[in-house]
């Protein structure tokens, strides 16, 4: 039993490793992230994300210049 914990561990270490690592991105002719319209949806049961302010972070350097600037 404790060696396959040990595999799954070791599995689940090298996964993420290989999504970490560095990566050599080709120069791009737009921005590879694009937001249209960024909707919010409320639910009874409202529950948080982690990823929920990236539309609104977006936003935000779209309205200061930001994204023009980069």
């Amino acid at each position: 039993m404790k060696n396959s914990r040990r595999q799954v561990s070791e599995d689940r270490k090298r996964r993420i490793g290989r999504r970490l690592g560095p990566r050599n991105w080709e120069d791009q002719a737009r921005p590879m992230l694009r937001g249209g319209n960024v909707m919010y949806e409320v639910a009874r049961r409202a529950r948080g994300m982690a990823a929920g302010g990236i539309g609104l972070m977006l936003e935000l350097a779209r309205r200061t210049g930001l994204v023009r600037e980069i």
